[in-house]
């Protein structure tokens, strides 16, 4: 039997939002369904929840009380502000869960490795959301670089 995994999602209405779509990132994967979504913004839960077609028994107001309660497999952090990162995420490797982040993960370096410390301590991996290395126009363009097809690279 192939294993389910539980997501769930973290947003911040008034915080940067769920990222650019992060919320949705797993729908419609194959073995993998959101299960529950946090966000301490009321009005932004509920509609959160509805989108993702969330039941309002598994919407929370704080993402702790959600990993203590869920215990998702993965979660997605959509949030652009970096302020809570650090807590967020540690909180996040600590209850074993898988993480998709919004970029950046982090504000500073001290942050950046704070982070990472804590995601192989708790043998969890750590994806940031940059999806955008896998569009065909970059593709190809990292391809025509290689290829000096307009010469050197000087700088980027």
């Amino acid at each position: 039997m192939v294993r389910q995994f539980r997501v769930g999602v973290i947003g911040a209405t008034e915080k940067g939002g769920y990222g650019h779509g992060l919320d949705t990132a797993f729908q419609g994967v194959e073995h993998a369904r959101i299960v529950c979504v946090a966000d301490d913004n009321a009005a932004g839960l509920v509609a959160a929840g509805k989108k993702l077609q969330v039941e309002n028994d598994h919407l929370y107001a704080d993402y702790r009380q959600m990993l203590a309660k869920e215990k998702p497999d993965v979660v997605c952090v959509g949030p652009r502000w970096v302020t809570d990162r650090v807590p967020m995420l540690t909180a996040l490797a600590a209850a074993g869960c898988h993480i998709y982040c919004e970029k950046p993960f982090a504000g500073d370096a001290v942050a950046a490795e704070t982070i990472v410390d804590a995601c192989r301590k708790g043998r969890v991996k750590l994806a940031l959301a940059h999806q955008w290395r896998a569009m065909a126009p970059v593709v190809q363009t990292i391809r025509d670089v290689r290829a000096k097809k307009w010469g050197r690279l000087l700088r980027m």
